[in-house]
């Protein structure tokens, strides 16, 4: 009876310990981190708005002292460049960056940091994201931009993203190229969004080998053809997304054998041909694409998960 009574108080105890513990304010006072606000006090942020000068930003971290945040969120700003030795440090796990006008991303190199996330979202900026300043971001696992001009993926970038690097989403960043290679350092690459651009060419080579993605998504593109072996040593691979593209044949050597491992093949919006040369998709298990034929005329708007022999037998 006594164990069963002592247990109890155990329990109670830390019961609670940890209700306290959650209700636990660690945010700094108010005036440390003005004119920014300290947001989500049990795992604080810190939110920024209307920030003109570099140094009211560098002032303000500096007064945290080693007090460290889930992340930094600047926004509706415009100033110089963000100062590395205050953002990109052990302090930050992660920095968001929306609708600010900046003439660098970083004035310098980081040195060591704790960043695994970086988000930016509608940037305008004079000299681009300068991938080189990202080589020091080892941690970097999770890097999205999204309605912000990056024009092309080059050399820059294949050497500087850090291989840590899990999920990369470009969207509405009139990206038109990516160079050869430009993710095959990326060896531990899951999920894969570049998505309403203008991308016309994917080649295999743009990607590790073997890749442990689980996700490509090139949706809104200008896509007409991929290689025989563009998915080629990708076991994990569950999902592709090509809609809205100008894709009009889907080749037995290029989704063949990948069709089985998936759970999506999306290619909706796309002028896809069902003419004869398409009949071998009748002999795989076709029920997880998505998407319509286009021609013949007979065919046309018919789905292609709906196809059988039967929609083949005037092939000879």
């Amino acid at each position: 009876m006594a164990t069963k009574m002592f247990i109890t108080k155990v329990c109670v105890l830390f019961s609670v310990f940890c209700l306290s513990f959650a209700d636990e304010n660690l945010c700094p006072p108010p005036e440390t981190v003005s004119p920014c606000e300290c947001k989500n006090p049990d795992d604080p942020y810190i939110h920024c708005k209307n920030i003109r000068e570099v140094e009211t930003l560098a002032n303000m971290v500096e007064r945290t002292g080693g007090m460290k945040f889930k992340y930094m969120f600047i926004e509706n700003s415009s100033f110089l460049y963000l100062p590395t030795e205050a953002l990109i440090t052990e302090k930050f796990e992660g920095l968001m960056v929306s609708n600010t006008t900046l003439a660098s991303l970083f004035d310098k190199s980081p040195s060591h940091n704790s960043i695994e996330t970086i988000i930016l979202t509608y940037m305008v900026w004079q000299h681009g994201p300068e991938f080189p300043n990202f080589e020091k971001i080892t941690k970097l696992k999770n890097l999205q931009i999204l309605h912000t001009t990056v024009k092309f993926l080059g050399k820059d970038f294949k050497k500087s993203i850090s291989p840590a690097l899990t999920t990369l989403y470009m969207g509405w960043t009139k990206t038109s190229g990516i160079t050869d290679g430009a993710f095959e350092n990326l060896k531990s690459l899951e999920y894969l969004y570049i998505t309403r651009n203008r991308i016309k060419k994917l080649t295999r080579s743009m990607f590790p080998s073997p890749a442990l993605l689980k996700t490509i998504d090139f949706q809104s593109n200008l896509i007409q053809e991929l290689p025989d072996d563009m998915f080629s040593d990708m076991p994990n691979l569950k999902s592709v997304v090509l809609k809205d593209n100008k894709i009009t044949l889907l080749t037995e050597s290029t989704f063949g054998s990948l069709l089985s491992q998936l759970s999506s093949l999306n290619v909706d919006k796309n002028s896809i041909s069902c003419n004869c040369t398409f009949s071998w998709i009748v002999t795989k298990d076709h029920s997880k694409v998505l998407g319509a034929c286009q021609d013949p005329e007979f065919q046309k708007g018919k789905r292609i998960k709906q196809l059988t022999d039967k929609d083949f037998n005037h092939c000879s």
